[in-house]
């Protein structure tokens, strides 16, 4: 058991990391080519390649993550905005554990019946559809064009209904 939860430990680091690197490069690239499109790709790879080993060296040596374009500290912004992240992931647990149970136990005790492949119909649409598509398409439709829920959190916080209507696409 140990071993086991040794090695998945050690592949979640190992993910991590390949996921901040693909990010790192790609975004830096990215940009450097939108402003800079004149100079040749080895430069800048080369340049993308020094900036990524001194930023995480100063991650690795003094957990210092960097500052946004306004000064203020990457690492506190992002610990003052976990609360919010919290909560909307424990809403969620929540909702999609009762929703899990209510459904698993209609699919079972209608086996073989039309409930229970309406269930595994809808779960594996759901389910194969990337989650930034639904969110663009509730955005989009539910937030923007009926105007049914709010698209971004300002300006309907502070009540009741308010709060649970900012909540429902994240949740979704």
């Amino acid at each position: 058991m140990i071993r086991y939860l040794t090695v998945r430990i050690l592949w979640l680091f190992v993910v991590s990391w390949v996921i901040l690197t693909t990010l790192f490069f790609s975004l830096n690239i990215g940009m450097w080519r939108f402003w800079f499109s004149a100079q040749p790709f080895s430069l800048v790879l080369q340049s993308t390649w020094q900036y990524y080993l001194r930023y995480f060296s100063q991650i690795f040596q003094s957990w210092h993550w960097g500052t946004t374009r306004f000064g203020v500290d990457v690492w506190s912004l992002m610990a003052e905005r976990a609360g919010i992240s919290l909560r909307i992931n424990l809403i969620t647990l929540v909702i999609y554990v009762v929703l899990s149970v209510v459904l698993g136990y209609l699919a079972a005790r209608h086996h073989h019946r039309f409930i229970d492949r309406l269930i595994t119909v809808g779960t594996l649409i759901f389910s194969s559809i990337p989650n930034y598509l639904v969110i663009w398409f509730l955005i989009f439709f539910f937030g923007y064009q009926w105007e049914l829920l709010p698209p971004q959190p300002h300006g309907v916080e502070g009540t009741f209904w308010g709060d649970i209507l900012i909540l429902i696409i994240p949740v979704t």
